[in-house]
């Protein structure tokens, strides 16, 4: 499923009039219990203080307001109908002098008080960290019709003016978000205060996190800690160093140099990367989900980020990146002694894997996926292959509106768009060293589109790390276990027409002492063809074939797919039952990496677009 998530936000609330207004004025007050839970936000209160108030992802928290003194009223009327829990992820709770909305998926929390008599409502916040004042940056007379929860309808308009404070610490980045007149606290930054207009207004006051991004990353540092393949940044010299990776990082300039393999052998795969550009990935206005300018490693992962591009640098055995382009062009500056070819019948998809905000929107899934947290690459509408004898590796783009071309005079990959564009690079583990011979046979295979993708299991101190490339956009392939010298996938693909999909296997897992490998398709066991080519070029739609070259560290094994529906291939050392093994397994759309995303609508004036390509 091709999705394209537009983050569009409009700092705009629910005026004294609106639908919004009158529910909140047609419950009965209601002081609640001192301690409050709601969605990603904790806190408790005493009397009309807020206190500890924390942000809560995963199994982290992280303070970001000491105390928050409110002084207004909570407006109330006869209907005490309504449930305090407005729709799936909104909920609704009070204070004495507050009314105070939480929405879960967008991570927002808003409190709203109204004036007592001739006196305006007064909110004063000490912050645990200093605040930054930025300019949201919303379109003049842009207006959003919205719901809230099942009971309130109401249309948002721009027109209102907001005052925005930026939020950072070491787990949190977000907001703090005002209509009130602020007075700034400005020996320290840490403590304002947001007055309404007058006796009658209404004055609203919110938090919103700009992204999960920081425990998204974190969480998949702590997961591959045990890996021992941690990046070093150095960031006096701008190196960074890791098992597998090395490469040069200027702050300064954002250029990446001499990115290159890190083994007994060094080679630079790219003698300079560098970007320019007029995008909006790091605008107020999308909430950016990451500090920029500022490089970061998590882990086995660097990440850095501007508001025209990102990237996403892996040190893992598949020499993988991940790089977002916006409105801009990104260069890459290819070595002499390594070659550069197009791939012409790759059947990648030229949709918009992410756009300016969609890091930004809070989906785990898609920041997976931009930032290859998932282990997966799939071909874009142009795929470069970059090679020689010691490195086998695809460069490839998509993006609606993107284009890329190789200049063979001054060696040069160029990618410009004027959207957004997803950028990756891998060099697949089983292929890489593969002899000349063999990889003519894969090359040709590929040419030709009759190779669909490629799981590679690498052992990371004896533990297996799977990473998958995909040639052909319809396929998808899940590892369903590593055990007992045995190695069981599960494939699918939204064609009916067959292909053929390899599998590298280190040693580790798979040591055949024999000199024999055995493969079974859907519990049944398959024949063995006397070569590569020979698997690469069956047309058979009714039996499955399977070839296998013995290489250094593992074995890279092809299988012919007659056809399709969901098939389970089983890759083992030792000799196969041919009995049913009760199979195929059907995946559900999580293992498909068939993953939705579901958007629940407006919190506050914030709006969600989907837009399907």
């Amino acid at each position: 499923m091709n999705s394209k998530i537009l983050l569009a936000i409009t700092l705009s609330v629910l005026m004294m009039g609106s639908a919004a207004a009158m529910a909140a004025d047609s419950q009965s007050p209601s002081v609640g219990q001192p301690q409050y839970q709601l969605g990603h936000y904790s806190f408790n209160t005493t009397g009309s203080v807020v206190n500890n108030l924390s942000v809560n992802f995963e199994d982290q928290s992280s303070k970001i307001v000491n105390s928050m003194q409110i002084s207004g009223a909570n407006k109330s009327a006869l209907n005490t109908n309504l449930n305090p829990k407005m729709g799936e992820d909104m909920n609704l709770e009070y204070m004495s002098n507050a009314t105070i909305f939480s929405q879960e998926k967008m991570n927002t929390l808003v409190f709203m008080s109204f004036g007592k008599g001739t006196v305006p409502p007064n909110m004063t916040l000490n912050f645990t960290e200093p605040v930054k004042n930025v300019t949201a940056k919303v379109s003049s007379g842009m207006t959003f019709s919205g719901s809230f929860g099942s009971y309130v309808q109401s249309n948002l308009s721009t027109g209102v003016s907001w005052s925005l404070f930026k939020i950072e610490n070491s787990r949190y980045n977000g907001f703090f978000f005002t209509n009130g007149k602020v007075k700034v606290n400005t020996t320290t930054n840490e403590s304002l205060t947001t007055t309404g207009s007058g006796g009658t207004s209404m004055l609203i006051s919110g938090f919103i996190s700009s992204g999960s991004l920081n425990n998204v990353m974190e969480k998949y540092a702590m997961e591959h800690e045990h890996e021992g393949n941690l990046f070093n940044y150095n960031n006096t010299t701008g190196m960074v160093t890791g098992k597998f990776v090395n490469f040069n990082f200027n702050s300064s300039s954002g250029n990446i140099t001499n990115y290159e393999i890190n083994s007994s052998k060094p080679m630079t795969v790219f003698t300079e990367i560098n970007a320019s550009g007029n995008g909006t990935i790091g605008s107020y206005r999308n909430f950016p989900a990451f500090s920029l300018n500022q490089p970061v490693v998590y882990g086995s992962v660097f990440f850095y980020a501007n508001s025209s591009y990102i990237y996403a640098i892996h040190n893992n055995p598949a020499l993988q990146m991940g790089l977002t382009l916006d409105n801009g062009t990104m260069t890459f500056k290819v070595p002499t002694g390594l070659n550069v070819t197009s791939f012409v019948r790759l059947s990648g998809s030229e949709s918009e894997k992410m756009n300016s905000s969609t890091v930004s929107s809070n989906v785990s899934a898609d920041q997976n996926q931009t930032l290859g947290l998932n282990h997966e690459v799939e071909v874009g509408t142009t795929t470069f292959f970059i090679h020689n004898a010691s490195i086998r590796s695809f460069l490839t783009v998509s993006g609606v509106g993107a284009s890329a071309r190789f200049n063979s005079t001054t060696n040069e990959i160029v990618v410009n768009t004027t959207k957004s564009a997803q950028i990756n690079f891998v060099s697949p583990p089983g292929l890489r060293s593969i002899n000349e011979t063999d990889f003519r046979d894969i090359k040709y295979a590929l040419d030709h589109g009759n190779l669909g993708a490629q799981l590679s299991i690498e052992s990371l101190n004896g533990i297996a790390a799977n990473y998958t490339t995909y040639y052909n956009g319809s396929l998808k392939m899940q590892l369903l276990s590593v055990s007992n010298g045995q190695v069981k996938i599960a494939v699918s693909s939204t064609s009916h027409h067959g292909t053929n999909v390899a599998f590298f296997v280190n040693k580790t897992f798979l040591n055949a002492s024999s000199g024999k490998i055995y493969v079974s398709f859907d519990g049944n066991s398959i024949t063995l063809t006397s070569t590569l080519n020979g698997t690469l070029t069956v047309n058979s739609s009714t039996n499955a074939y399977y070839a296998v070259v013995p290489e250094q560290g593992g074995y890279l094994v092809v299988v012919h797919v007659p056809h399709f529906s969901n098939h389970t291939i089983v890759i083992s050392d030792t000799s196969l039952s041919t009995s049913p093994l009760n199979l195929p397994v059907t995946l559900s759309p999580l293992e498909l990496g068939i993953v939705g995303v579901a958007v629940v609508a407006v919190m506050a004036g914030i709006v969600v677009v989907i837009r399907r390509r």
